[in-house]
């Protein structure tokens, strides 16, 4: 879990909140905090145009300090037994303060988050609550899978618009649009975007994809889905989120890749 960077409440304090607690107290799926502008569209509320075009607003109050920590953010639903044993596998590699996001506040369901990538996929007007990130650590780092990689880059995308700084961003198998990614890559406070596809697995996902090529990916996907079920191996898409003995050898491996990338 998060460390968490809220500072006791004064005895004078108790019963009135501040207006970042009161905004905290309404987190959205990114653990989004509104930014002063309550009259903009939910994110997920479907409001396609002002998801692509709105200019991003991010408060830059809410960066007291740095943040720390290497933050790994799972797949569609954020709710499999490969996300805690991902973290495992990086905390072994020696990669400190290694830790998971917290799933309710930046997934809804799988069934709600896969769709929804197609949404993500672009920088959106939402800005992200950074208490929930914490202060220990060498580097300050997220590495997303899939789903996790657009909210990773949506976070990392509003931590350095705000003047933050971020040691690494790591995209594995994510359908970042292609000007996302060129954002990403050229921000000066971002330190190293690290694409990480699937492709030599069969997976149909990649960075900088069309969304018109995403749309098409999906019977791929659902194909390799039942097939692995049925076969009991994680295929495609689903390489690293295997729960068996051969996924947890793949995740060790990535995490020795994130190590020898430089990820501490």
């Amino acid at each position: 879990m998060p460390v968490s960077t809220q500072e006791p409440t004064r005895p004078d304090e108790q019963d009135q909140a501040t207006p970042l607690q009161a905004q905290q107290q309404n987190l959205g799926k990114r653990g989004v905090v509104s930014s002063g502008n309550e009259d903009r569209p939910n994110p997920d509320g479907g409001n396609f145009a002002d998801k692509l075009w709105r200019t991003p607003k991010v408060d830059k109050r809410l960066i007291d300090e740095p943040r720390k920590g290497t933050y790994y953010f799972g797949g569609a639903g954020m709710d499999g037994a490969y996300i805690g044993d991902m973290v495992t596998a990086m905390k072994e590699k020696g990669i400190g303060n290694s830790q998971a996001v917290d799933a309710a506040k930046w997934s809804t369901h799988e069934f709600v988050d896969a769709p929804m990538t197609l949404l993500r996929r672009n920088r959106d007007s939402s800005s992200t609550d950074f208490a929930q990130f914490g202060k220990d650590g060498k580097q300050f780092n997220m590495v997303g899978y899939s789903h996790g990689g657009l909210q990773a880059a949506q976070a990392a995308a509003d931590y350095a618009d705000a003047g933050g700084k971020v040691d690494h961003l790591v995209l594995v198998g994510t359908p970042v649009s292609r000007e996302f990614l060129d954002k990403l890559e050229s921000h000066p406070n971002i330190g190293k975007v690290i694409v990480h596809d699937i492709k030599d697995q069969g997976d149909p996902i990649r960075a900088g994809m069309s969304v018109g090529e995403q749309i098409m990916s999906v019977p791929k996907l659902i194909e390799d889905r039942e097939r692995g079920r049925n076969e009991g191996r994680n295929l495609g898409h689903f390489y690293y989120a295997g729960e068996d003995a051969i996924g947890k050898l793949r995740r060790r491996e990535l995490a020795k890749q994130l190590f020898e990338w430089g990820i501490r």
